[in-house]
């Protein structure tokens, strides 16, 4: 049921405004992008894909006009931008005459014409999304009053209300964007929409669903694939499922396998040092590991740190005393691409055969399922 918080989590959501008109005679030609910023008598911007490599192109603004021309194979997200650093505008290019139109101060406000993929994926945002938003807004403020601000543990009785509240929530969410995903399903923008929010903020057996709605061409697209494979590695990873073997180094350095610790309980934590949600979460893994680590519990944890000295740091702030393991790839960090993660806190409590047997316990739940674990073990 708490699946809603994470994803209601905070996503981007550009303020801009949209017309449908498109020329179709670019479209078996390429894209043309005609720009005017307001404000901007000369320097240079930039249009860069967000995906597929990240390529980057650039041109020169001239008494305020640009023009950028090419070929996209497919709708993919793109960002015009102006340094390097900026975040610009995100928007879905696709092959035809889009116009776009802005202040120097407010890239992000563009207007876009022409661009008829990136319509969909923005109206979705704009007129379903914020809709959901609006919802979450009095539940979220009514569990910050409940635990003032997750100072309170909440009574069982409260938590009871929540769960009910949360899920009500997520049902809603759920109906709302199913309707508008099927209704584009021959829209790569409705691809799109599902590795948002379905992908991104895991919940894989509605991704399944929907994304068997989708046509044939878009389920093949890039974001088509995207999605079957992130689906294929949560069925790889499910309950029930051998858990993949891995080696990362420890903190020293030395290589250390998942398989090495075969015949006892894994809890295989994914976590980061700079992932706010994981490091609330430290105090419930410890008080766990410190009741069931002499009857047979081994806890590892996997960061998607990048630099050692902030992953070091976090291990001493939160005082965890386990076995760590990271090859400060970040996202890239093999062991979570082979447990398909593309976002944390995620975790798998794996049994002496080396088979998962629950996933993503958090708070009661956590201390809930290792002790019928470990009571089972005993009676046996």
């Amino acid at each position: 049921m708490r699946r809603v918080y994470s994803k209601m989590a905070a996503i981007a959501v550009c303020g801009t405004m949209f017309c449908s008109s498109c020329k179709t005679e670019v479209k078996d030609m390429g894209y043309e992008i005609s720009g005017n910023i307001e404000g901007m008598d000369s320097g240079y911007i930039y249009l860069q894909a967000m995906e597929a490599g990240g390529k980057t192109d650039s041109s020169e603004v001239k008494k305020g006009g640009f023009v950028f021309r090419g070929s996209v194979e497919e709708p993919l997200l793109y960002l015009l931008k102006f340094k390097e650093e900026d975040n610009g505008l995100r928007f879905v290019l696709s092959n035809e005459h889009i116009e776009i139109g802005a202040h120097k101060d407010s890239l992000y406000k563009a207007r876009i014409s022409g661009a008829s993929e990136n319509q969909v994926y923005q109206d979705f945002y704009e007129n379903v999304f914020s809709l959901i938003r609006k919802k979450a807004g009095p539940v979220y403020r009514f569990s910050d009053s409940l635990s003032q601000g997750g100072k309170v543990k909440l009574t069982p009785e409260q938590q009871n209300l929540m769960d009910s509240k949360w899920e009500a929530l997520s049902s809603y969410a759920d109906s709302v964007q199913s309707l508008y995903i099927t209704k584009y399903r021959d829209r790569v923008a409705a691809a799109m929409i599902i590795q948002d929010r379905y992908i991104t903020y895991p919940d894989f057996d509605r991704a399944d669903i929907l994304f068997d709605t989708l046509t044939r061409d878009v389920r093949t697209s890039f974001f088509g694939k995207k999605i079957k494979e992130a689906i294929e590695k949560f069925k790889r990873t499910g309950i029930g499922q051998p858990a993949p073997d891995f080696s990362q180094p420890d903190r020293d350095g030395e290589m250390i396998s998942l398989s090495d610790f075969r015949g006892g309980y894994v809890f295989l934590d994914f976590w980061a040092s700079w992932c706010g949600p994981c490091r609330k979460e430290n105090p419930n893994v410890l008080q766990a590991y410190a009741k069931y680590k002499d009857s047979g519990l081994t806890v590892v944890g996997v960061s998607l740190d990048s630099k050692k000295a902030l992953w070091e740091k976090a291990i001493a702030e939160d005082k965890l005393p386990w076995l760590h393991l990271s090859d400060l790839k970040g996202f890239d960090n093999e062991a979570a691409v082979k447990y398909g993660i593309n976002s944390i806190p995620q975790n798998f409590l794996i049994d002496p055969e080396g088979v998962i047997i629950a996933k993503n316990l958090r708070e009661e739940a956590l201390q809930e399922t290792l002790a019928k674990v470990f009571n089972k073990e005993t009676d046996e």
